[in-house]
């Protein structure tokens, strides 16, 4: 199972010449333009590191009790949803995520038109199930989040990348 190691290389791989600290949480708080103008405050950068610590440990319960979609949603939407780098949070995830879906799987799924390409090609189409998670938990942080339609999103950018490669 990929650990936080893992995580932090695939985002100092991917942001090495665009930061001044590739790889490392963020130092600071930041805020976010969502779809419609209005701002989303991810967590404060001081709890990053714990929120990190606590979303390995879960990914390892998924990872042993459920199956590769399981992981992969949940990946992608904590990671998206702590956004603990400074820049570069929503590329990283949608690659760990698609990673841990390769290693669930036990297999490199074939590379024409990957998840990971679909996600990068249109990012914000990931925000309607990732928004539907977000509100499976709104209000109540030690709720299970339901990750039913991230899982079906994530299950037709699948099937996409198979019927792509046949």
């Amino acid at each position: 199972m990929p650990d936080a190691a893992a995580l932090c290389a695939l985002h100092h791989a991917a942001t090495v010449f665009l930061l001044k600290r590739p790889g490392a949480y963020r130092h600071s708080n930041v805020k976010l333009r969502q779809e419609g103008g209005g701002l989303l405050r991810p967590p404060t950068w001081n709890v990053v590191p714990g929120l990190m610590e606590a979303f390995f440990v879960e990914l390892e319960r998924i990872w042993t009790e459920g199956d590769a979609l399981d992981v992969a949603a949940y990946a992608l939407w904590r990671i998206t949803w702590i956004h603990p780098f400074r820049d570069g949070n929503g590329r990283t995830a949608f690659a760990f995520a698609y990673g841990c879906l390769c290693l669930k799987l036990g297999v490199l799924l074939p590379q024409t038109e990957t998840v990971l390409d679909q996600m990068l090609a249109d990012p914000a189409q990931c925000n309607g199930p990732l928004g539907v998670v977000d509100k499976s938990v709104r209000g109540d942080a030690d709720r299970a989040p339901d990750l039913t339609s991230l899982k079906r999103f994530y299950d037709q950018l699948l099937l996409r990348q198979i019927r792509a490669a046949e």
